[in-house]
């Protein structure tokens, strides 16, 4: 992780309650896993970061309004630095495979 990246999540974590910390970087990780939206079933993802619904809820909406979360029409919760960070994966495994090619062609 660079040092630039490490300070703008520094900085972004910085403004929110312990609660909508631990909510968004999980809500981060299960997007960076899933690679895609995730299915805003309040109930399923408050259980699985460990919340109580309405604990959930209301930090969920906080994040929503603050504009870390957006919530897409069709209901998903998404974030778009994970879309750009999974963009970035995507073209380091394309250069790492196009460079594996080369080097497996020497």
């Amino acid at each position: 992780m660079d040092e630039a990246f490490a300070y703008k999540w520094l900085l972004t974590l910085g403004c929110l309650s312990p609660t909508e910390k631990c909510i968004y970087v999980m809500l981060r990780l299960l997007m960076l896993h899933t690679g895609e939206p995730i299915l805003n079933n309040l109930r399923v993802l408050a259980r699985w970061i460990g919340y109580p619904v309405e604990e959930f809820e209301a930090a969920l909406n906080s994040l929503i309004e603050g504009g870390f979360i957006i919530r897409l029409d069709n209901g998903g919760l998404w974030n778009s630095e994970v879309e750009k960070e999974l963009n970035n994966l995507r073209e380091e495994e394309l250069d790492n495979f196009t460079c594996n090619i080369i080097k497996k062609g020497r």
